[in-house]
């Protein structure tokens, strides 16, 4: 049995190290400005100082937070090589399950233990509430490489029945070399629902993180490193297309998984084109709502939908874009979707209390904007929201959650993917006017229907060719749940066993017993 060094579990943060979050008085405060930043590339279990760099901007002030590495072609070849390696003769693909078990689960206790500095990371880089990056991203990281680390011998091959003859051993085997591309909007959900359950297999990992937000994720792989996880088994390529591009095409990367736009999706399905890598593509689309007029208690599901809409500034996949609401009640639900948008507090995200920080850029927000102003030149009606005059942190870049409402369902505001804090209303006549309404959107990751009717509910979910539906709630989920983009070009499942199949490979072993 191989054993895997053990030795970040006495990894610790020193107790005499200044505070990240200021947890005194009323109103809790992240402070960024003490941690010390890395954005060096980590390959082989080392930090590389870079051929080229670029500047990482804080979303909350504009400024600059660092220079974090481009990876290069050559520096991206030299991980992959160092990837092949290990998993055609190191230690991780050869270790015991047991041996990979103890290691991700030393990973997650670390990734526990160094939450604050992670959270605070995170809210530095991508602008998003410090409240948020403490109790979703990191607590979903490590709660998810938990169960991979749980999961681990649950997940073995099989011998059918042949019959008396022969013998057949279905075995599952690591797929090899695999490139994950990680969006910006949730740094570390990639480590735990694509990364720790390649790694689980015994798979060798090469993370592309965004350019916008490479820190956490760098820091959080230094974590597995000292954990146990073997350097050549997981790399971290900072680094914007060309470095996507130097993983997607060449010929050694056996699997890619993309969470990311269309258009990232597309550019590395031309690349699989050329290599034949198996390509697995979560490319958002953001979500419907379709209430009903039979469904109760619309504040509610007034604060539930503007929740969804809002979490991260709108900069969420299943985010709520479009409501299809009943006639009957669209007018009551539109004065409770008002009130839940004003409770919202708009502010630096580095207060505890803050619901609503920034978009990731100036060019986001200049985009959603455009989109509001061109729903309005449509005829759309803006019942609350649209840029800040007086932002709450000077350099950032903040939109007001916003409400529209006369929107037809062909208008580009509900077509489209917006990436921020905006929803529509659209009114429709009944379930069967707003399920084909919702086919034209093309979206296909997830999907809320609200009513007091099961038949209803059952009904519409299954008319709806989206991956998750939720009935009377919006982002329920568990890691025993697969979720999956069924919309254009999306494919594969996160989350659940039924993750291990985009990482796996099926070997059958057969043997013809011979009469004596």
């Amino acid at each position: 049995m191989t054993t895997l060094d053990p030795t970040g579990l006495t990894d610790h943060i020193d107790s005499d190290a200044e505070v990240l979050i200021d947890r005194t008085g009323r109103h809790w405060h992240a402070h960024p400005e003490r941690l010390q930043l890395s954005g060096d590339a980590l390959i082989g279990g080392m930090r590389r100082d870079p051929a080229e760099r670029m500047v990482v901007h804080a979303p909350a002030t504009g400024d600059p937070l660092g220079a974090a590495a481009y990876t290069t072609a050559e520096e991206a070849h030299e991980a992959i090589r160092l990837a092949r390696s290990e998993f055609g003769t190191g230690e991780w693909a050869r270790s015991h399950p047991d041996d990979r078990a103890a290691a991700l689960g030393r990973w997650a206790e670390l990734l526990d233990r160094h939450g604050d500095e992670l959270a605070v990371l995170i809210c530095a880089e991508t602008g998003k509430p410090i409240r948020d990056c403490l109790e979703v991203d990191v607590a979903g990281c490590v709660r998810a490489i938990r169960w991979s680390a749980a999961a681990i011998g649950k997940h073995g091959g099989h011998h059918p029945d042949t019959g008396p003859h022969s013998l057949a051993v279905v075995a599952r085997e690591p797929a090899g070399v695999v490139a994950v591309i990680a969006p910006w909007n949730f740094p570390l959900a990639a480590l735990g629902y694509e990364v720790a359950p390649a790694l689980s297999l015994g798979n060798a990992v090469l993370l592309k993180p965004s350019e916008h937000a490479p820190y956490a994720v760098l820091r959080a792989a230094e974590l597995a490193h000292q954990a146990g996880v073997p350097g050549g088994a997981l790399a971290v390529l900072p680094g914007g297309p060309s470095t996507g591009a130097a993983l997607g095409r060449h010929t050694e990367v056996d699997v890619i998984t993309v969470v990311g736009s269309a258009l990232t999706g597309r550019a590395f399905r031309r690349y699989a084109a050329e290599t034949g890598a198996q390509v697995w593509c979560e490319l958002g689309g953001k979500s419907t709502a379709i209430v009903c007029a039979d469904t109760p208690g619309l504040d509610q599901v007034a604060r539930k939908l503007v929740w969804g809409a809002t979490f991260n500034a709108g900069q969420m996949c299943t985010g709520v874009n479009r409501i299809l609401a009943d006639r009957t009640i669209a007018a009551e639900l539109t004065v409770e979707l008002e009130t839940a948008l004003d409770r919202l507090m708009i502010g630096d995200p580095r207060d505890w209390d803050t619901d609503i920080g920034p978009m990731i850029t100036p060019e986001a927000a200049g985009a959603v904007a455009g989109a509001i102003d061109q729903a309005c030149a449509d005829g759309a009606v803006l019942r609350r929201g649209g840029p800040l005059t007086t932002p709450p942190t000077r350099g950032g870049a903040y939109l007001a959650p916003t409400l529209l409402t006369a929107v037809s369902p062909t208008m580009p505001i509900v077509v489209d993917e917006v990436f921020g804090p905006v929803t529509s209303l659209i009114a429709v006549g009944n379930p069967d006017e707003a399920v084909a309404a919702a086919a034209g959107f093309g979206t296909g990751i997830a999907a809320s229907v609200w009513t007091a009717s099961l038949d209803t509910a059952l009904t519409v979910a299954g008319q709806l060719k989206v991956g998750t539906v939720w009935v009377n709630d919006f982002e329920a989920d568990d890691l025993t749940v697969p979720v999956g983009d069924l919309g254009r070009g999306g494919s594969g499942h996160s989350k659940s066993l039924a993750v291990l199949d985009k990482y796996s490979r099926w070997k059958t072993t057969w043997v013809t017993v011979r009469a004596r």
